[in-house]
């Protein structure tokens, strides 16, 4: 994308803003509104139909990152400047109401305020439960330097950390995934790879997600026994399973179907739910969620991304097993997390 192009996306970007120019002479605050409306309607189309017909996938995510949230903001901000101006112009504004207005104002500020301070005060209580968490700036998978952050729960406290071998080890603790494509070799799944593969505490079995050409083949859970080199499928899900991760113990998996947690239990092969109220952006990008138990299996990251609207912030979001709660932890001392895990010695 040019300069012209998006110096163009900017102009429409802020295009409803132009329909306060109404106010000048018009008064009918309903024909304002309606204007104000379509114009908004036809910008967001106009976005979809560029977004859609967009040349690669980080133009269509520039144009609904960028340009569609501050479409939507300027038509927020035309309502309200539109119709002050309007409401003012019918003598609306006396002296009587605005000193109404003024009191209505303050009290819903101090709420807001006392609501902001009780809920703050809450949160840092969940934290101090909390395990330590660990990410990083840079994608382990094609750089080993820079710098992590360390989360402390009980400090409520951001560390930055230089990466060194031991963080680098805990947090890239699943094998090297190419290494098991022979596994296929010659089933009934030949032509997939394994995304994400992690070895019992014997290392002599080896869990893996899978992908290939077909769809089904993200669905899928498999072990693979190194001694008697056999794969067995141990899950055939019917939605992508986008990751997973092996209990401290050794003795369950925990993996994300539809928004849905679930455990397998790898000695008698049951399966599950642990939750499936867990909520998640629609759109979520694959390296957004993700499948972490804590050593005691009491909490589980499954999900690291913005939130709200304009999901500009960025958290952790975390499943509190034994109280049924969920809880999100900012993130913080970098705008690009990576490799999110518990920080457990």
């Amino acid at each position: 994308m040019g300069l012209l192009w998006i110096l163009f996306y900017l102009f429409f970007a802020f295009a409803p803003i132009l329909c306060v120019l109404y106010v000048i002479k018009g008064k009918k605050i309903w024909l304002f509104n309606l204007i104000t409306i379509l114009v908004t309607a036809a910008l967001v189309g106009y976005d979809f139909f560029a977004a859609y017909n967009a040349e690669d996938f980080h133009t269509a995510a520039f144009i609904f990152q960028l340009f569609l949230p501050i479409q939507v903001a300027s038509a927020i901000l035309t309502f309200v400047i539109g119709n002050l101006i309007l409401l003012k112009k019918r003598g609306f504004f006396t002296k009587k109401r605005l000193k109404k207005i003024g009191i209505t104002l303050v009290a819903l500020l101090v709420l807001v305020g006392f609501s902001a301070i009780v809920r703050g005060l809450i949160t840092v209580a969940n934290y101090k439960v909390l395990p330590d968490i660990a990410y990083t700036a840079v994608n382990l998978c094609y750089y080993d330097d820079g710098f992590g952050v360390i989360f402390s729960g009980a400090d409520n406290e951001y560390k930055e950390v230089r990466l060194d071998e031991s963080l680098v080890n805990l947090l890239q603790k699943n094998e090297y995934p190419n290494e098991y494509e022979k596994c296929f070799s010659g089933t009934q799944y030949e032509g997939y790879h394994a995304r994400r593969a992690l070895v019992d505490q014997d290392s002599k079995k080896v869990y893996m997600i899978t992908g290939g050409s077909g769809g089904d083949s993200y669905c899928k859970l498999f072990c693979y026994d190194k001694g008697s080199n056999s794969l067995d499928l141990i899950v055939d899900g019917d939605s992508w399973i986008y990751d997973f991760d092996l209990s401290d113990d050794g003795s369950y998996l925990v993996y994300e179907i539809d928004n849905t947690l679930l455990r397998y239990d790898l000695s008698s092969g049951e399966t599950t739910v642990i939750t499936d109220k867990i909520k998640q952006k629609k759109k979520a990008a694959a390296d957004e969620k993700l499948v972490r138990v804590s050593k005691d299996g009491r909490f589980i990251i499954y999900f690291c991304g913005g939130d709200g609207l304009i999901p500009i912030k960025k958290y952790i979001f975390i499943y509190d097993v034994e109280k049924d709660e969920f809880q999100k932890v900012p993130v913080k001392k970098t705008r690009s997390v990576h490799n999110v895990d518990w920080y457990e010695e």
